[in-house]
């Protein structure tokens, strides 16, 4: 006899199958992200485009975000399996033309086509959980989906690097092919046609003061002048704002009525997750950049550094769910964040002085944030939304994470804009760029714990 809430019960039947889905639609996202860090700083040597490198991550993250903005619109309009087999034919596309392109500003626009991709793939993916499993299941789920990452995140920049290193970088773009092939198959047979959902919901004006928004709040490098760069990140924040107040409104239905407000337990997950995700892009944009052209460390070891994070995330993602006690899985969600200064601190100090150690050490306390607090932050989030609004709560959750991966990634490429960081490389002296970078990541860090006192309300 199957236990109930157990691994027996979540491993066969329908179950399994659901959970085949989303698990190849993540291990994508996790493969994908990780993957082409090692390849990015040699395409810059080969092709150019110094410039425009943090853009790679920043319009990456911004087609995420635009994916999983419209994705819960997209599933009532199309059905997730048409989106999701959709979605895999774009991927597919950008990937392509990112390993073809002779031009920086390609790989720009090929990474902006997997961010758009894998940002629908990844919110579909998280919005089939709340219906399809029940609620003891939950962190057995989410410890699963921690090791799909776990596992994808720590092949990514392995076999990245490998490729880049003895291959060819345009290679990198070109491995998550078996999984898109994987993702295909499952998605086919498992999947369900889902009826058109009519709906009175007129949501464009918001969704477009979300994408511009939230290109104007990722896009500061772009500009060579600092006032520029301070108007393009106020403008940004302060279209996402509008965009938020007009979005949470019935007759719209874009986000969930409590997005953002700190005295809920949704408003202030989302708040968490979006701190805590702008404090990590800001030192991870150019932390294998700084590692191979600065310490001259091999692709392939840059990519285990990278790697570490996403690891420890996973690994200790995994004991936490295992957990029995509900007050431990509580206690590790509001001390997660804790572990991001010290974190943030480590990591700016190891590429200051090349010390490897304090790299991996400062990669690991950032992994083991995610780890203590993400599943019991969405977990939290997808229970404290009213039940019509579940759905659409749990596309968002990675939605609001990768917009705090976009603000991180172009706030990174303002600082080292200012800070003249490439410059600095070459002189071997990047004490100035990384106190900044990961000072500011202190910051909203500290910032992130101040938030998380919310996740205290009734759940």
């Amino acid at each position: 006899m199957t236990e109930k809430n157990g691994w027996g019960e979540l491993l066969s039947g329908t179950n399994l199958s659901l959970l085949t889905v989303i698990s190849s639609g993540i291990g994508l996202h996790a493969f994908n992200q990780f993957a082409v860090v090692t390849a990015l700083p040699v395409a810059v040597n080969e092709i150019g485009g110094a410039a425009f490198y943090s853009w790679a991550y920043s319009l990456y993250f911004v087609g995420s975000v635009a994916g999983g903005v419209t994705a819960v619109l997209f599933r009532e309009r199309f059905g997730a399996r048409t989106v999701l087999l959709l979605c895999c034919l774009i991927f597919s596309m950008g990937s392509l033309l990112s390993a073809i392109a002779d031009d920086f500003l390609w790989v720009v626009v090929g990474r902006a086509l997997q961010g758009l991709a894998d940002g629908l793939i990844v919110a579909v993916c998280y919005s089939l959980i709340p219906a399809g499993f029940r609620s003891g299941l939950l962190p057995k789920v989410f410890a699963i989906e921690a090791a799909i990452w776990a596992v994808a995140s720590f092949i990514g920049p392995l076999t990245g690097g490998f490729a880049t290193e003895h291959i060819s970088w345009r290679a990198t773009f070109l491995l998550s092919a078996p999984l898109i092939l994987l993702l295909v198959a499952y998605t086919a047979i498992a999947v369900s046609a889902e009826r058109p959902v009519v709906t009175t919901r007129r949501p464009l004006v918001p969704l477009a003061l979300c994408l511009v928004g939230a290109l104007a709040f990722s896009a500061p490098s772009a500009f060579e002048d600092a006032s520029l760069r301070a108007l393009s990140l106020l403008a940004g924040a302060a279209l996402l704002w509008a965009s938020l107040r007009a979005g949470t409104r019935p007759s719209v239905g874009l986000f969930p009525k409590d997005s953002f407000r700190l005295k809920t337990v949704l408003g202030s997950g989302f708040w968490v997750l979006f701190l805590m995700s702008y404090a990590h892009a800001l030192g991870s944009v150019y932390l294998a950049y700084v590692a191979i052209n600065l310490w001259r460390h091999e692709p392939t070891f840059a990519g285990f550094i990278v790697v570490t994070m996403p690891l420890a995330w996973s690994l200790v993602a995994m004991l936490i769910g295992s957990l029995r006690s509900d007050r431990l899985r509580e206690v590790c969600l509001h001390y997660g964040p804790y572990q991001m200064v010290p974190g943030c601190i480590l990591l700016g100090l190891g590429l200051s002085t090349g010390s490897s150690v304090e790299m991996l050490l400062g990669q690991i306390l950032i992994g083991s944030a995610f780890g203590m607090s993400w599943a019991g932050i969405s977990q939290a989030a997808m229970e404290a939304a009213p039940e019509e609004e579940r759905k659409m709560t749990g596309a968002l959750l990675p939605t609001v994470a990768t917009l705090g991966a976009a603000g991180g990634a172009g706030a990174s490429g303002t600082v080292a804009a200012a800070t003249d960081l490439v410059t600095q490389i070459d002189r071997a002296d990047v004490t100035m760029p990384m106190m900044y970078l990961y000072g500011l990541g202190v910051v909203v860090s500290l910032l992130a714990i101040f938030t998380a006192r919310g996740l205290r309300g009734e759940r």
